[in-house]
């Protein structure tokens, strides 16, 4: 939730809001929000390394794994993709990828190793599956793996005369 501060210039009767930051709130926006994300082995050893470089140089706030070394208090999401920018520059990609580019990819690939949708719909916080197909899956797939796909989909079934 977004926290403004209300300024009012008494000469111009003006009334004017300043954004001073984020308030994190114990709810979510729709009963959707409400989400279990699975973490294979690997995403939970990288959390447990960063939670314990955290300890090492005392960051803390509330046990959130993502702080700012400046502030040492929780990064929000644009610092994250602010972080993602400078490691895509790093690795001479031109496209800046941010969060939302990892959730896409995230998503795209349950959907490429056969998870239900409704798994996916439900740990991508949608209401619908629709949401989760039109606006989040991609092909992943480069042309040689794509043709050996479609290659392979070959219906026995069907009997050309």
């Amino acid at each position: 939730m977004e926290v403004s501060r209300f300024d009012i210039d008494e000469a111009d009767l003006e009334i004017s809001t300043k954004r001073i930051g984020f308030e994190v709130v114990e709810y979510t926006k729709t009963q959707a929000g409400e989400r279990k994300v699975y973490l294979n082995q690997e995403a939970r050893k990288i959390l447990e390394l960063i939670k314990n470089t955290n300890k090492i140089y005392s960051y803390y706030d509330n046990n959130y794994i993502f702080i700012s070394s400046q502030t040492k208090l929780r990064s929000n999401s644009t610092t994250l993709s602010k972080y993602l920018w400078k490691i895509c520059e790093s690795l001479n990609i031109s496209t800046k990828k941010g969060n939302h580019k990892i959730r896409k990819t995230y998503i795209s690939s349950l959907f490429d190793k056969g998870v239900n949708i409704d798994t996916i719909r439900s740990m991508a916080g949608h209401e619908d599956e629709r949401t989760s197909l039109h606006n989040y899956c991609f092909n992943q797939k480069d042309d040689g793996e794509l043709k050996r796909q479609l290659e392979n989909a070959k219906n026995i079934n069907v009997i050309i005369k």
